[in-house]
């Protein structure tokens, strides 16, 4: 799956109608770094956050991460509201909007959203046939009737099909129940975005899914032995416990294996660093995304990495070798040494104004900034704004 686009508003600190654009023109460079959507556009492959603390960066994210469960899980959500949706503090009254752009084996699709606290307004997809874009289903919510009316017959959903579907569920994830054939494989796709938000992000959670998946495990092995001097493998030992009532349950602990002067030991993976730890940690999300040419979400990516092992990360998005799907890396930072392995296309800037609304721009939308200027120098200097304005 491709994401090329994503507009919002009232969301979180984001008040105002914001777009993030994946797409570049014919002026990006020519690179790894884009990839190829169907019809020729191209889109970035990797895509970073920057701005101060609280400027509304991590809640980039959560849009991203909001979609994902709203789209493939909301048939499983309580009879009421929305899981992690709060509007901006001060029209908590009014209604959200979403529209999201993406593409499923190269076929676009356009989700159009407008919710608010307890349900569903409006729910719109459509997808391009044979050149044109056309409506596959639409819900729309009758005050006046508290009822919905619903047409879903270009996909062979029956007008009857929304007395299914709950207020607080998408038409989406509800049809994934009944297997729809085109709505399941839309759910499919956007339950595969993987991220370390909502998902626990400890090596022992992450070790638990490595012992049940080896070709994950190994990739990670390989990469982290080349970022790590000092280790030469892992090992994970699943260790039976029990807790107070005497359920029984398996713990998976993993163990750095290093050597010195020849010989070989072992040591728990709470003695190895803090950027071990985190790598070991995250690149579950990585692999993952790549092996299914998704998107990968990650907040501060940087968490307790040394700045060398960024560009690492990078290069597996950008690569052609390890990611010939064309995954996408969207993720939020506080390195701004990232920005030398970047071009403005793949740079957003986060503030947060007066009124505490956050406001997002793409570097290339700065008027005067070039594909050759140095962004870390301009950046750090305060040219591009998205930095701390801290009075001493």
């Amino acid at each position: 799956m491709i994401i090329t686009s994503i507009s919002f508003q009232n969301f979180y600190s984001f008040k105002n109608k914001t777009t993030m654009s994946f797409l570049v023109n014919e002026k990006a460079p020519k690179t790894s770094h884009f990839g190829l959507c169907n019809g020729g556009s191209r889109f970035s492959k990797v895509s970073s956050i920057f701005g101060a603390n609280a400027s509304g960066k991590t809640n980039l994210i959560i849009v991203f991460e909001f979609l994902k469960s709203f789209i493939s899980d909301s048939f499983s959500y309580s009879s009421e509201g929305f899981e992690n949706f709060y509007p901006f503090e001060t029209i908590q009254n009014k209604s959200s909007f979403f529209e999201v752009e993406f593409y499923i084996e190269r076929v676009f699709y356009k989700l159009s959203l407008e919710i608010n606290s307890e349900r569903v307004l409006s729910e719109i997809l459509e997808g391009r046939k044979d050149k044109r874009l056309i409506t596959l289903y639409s819900r729309q919510y009758i005050k006046s009737r508290d009822s919905y009316t619903f047409d879903g017959k270009k996909i062979k959903l029956e007008n009857s099909f929304i007395e299914k579907v709950r207020p607080n569920a998408s038409v989406v994830s509800t049809a994934n129940q009944y297997n729809h054939p085109e709505l399941t494989k839309v759910r499919r796709h956007w339950f595969s975005i993987f991220g370390n938000y909502f998902v626990s992000s400890s090596y022992n959670t992450a070790s638990k899914f490595y012992y049940k998946n080896k070709e994950y495990f190994q990739q990670i092995k390989d990469l982290l032995k080349r970022v790590d001097l000092g280790l030469s493998d892992i090992q994970i030992e699943p260790e039976e416990t029990a807790d107070r009532r005497g359920n029984k349950k398996t713990i998976f602990r993993p163990y750095g294996i290093h050597k010195s002067k020849g010989e070989t030991f072992p040591l728990p993976f709470s003695m190895e660093s803090d950027g071990t730890k985190q790598l070991y940690s995250m690149l579950r999300f990585v692999f993952r995304a790549l092996a299914k040419g998704s998107v990968c979400l990650i907040d501060e990516v940087e968490d307790s990495l040394h700045p060398n092992a960024l560009p690492t990360i990078v290069n597996l998005f950008t690569s052609e070798e390890t990611n010939p799907d064309g995954a996408q890396l969207i993720c939020s930072t506080h390195m701004p040494t990232l920005m030398s392995d970047l071009s403005k296309y793949q740079i957003f800037l986060v503030e947060k104004n007066q009124e505490c609304e956050s406001e997002v721009c793409r570097l290339d939308e700065i008027e005067g900034v070039r594909n050759d200027d140095n962004f870390l120098k301009k950046y750090l200097a305060g040219a591009y704004g998205g930095i701390p304005d801290i009075d001493m």
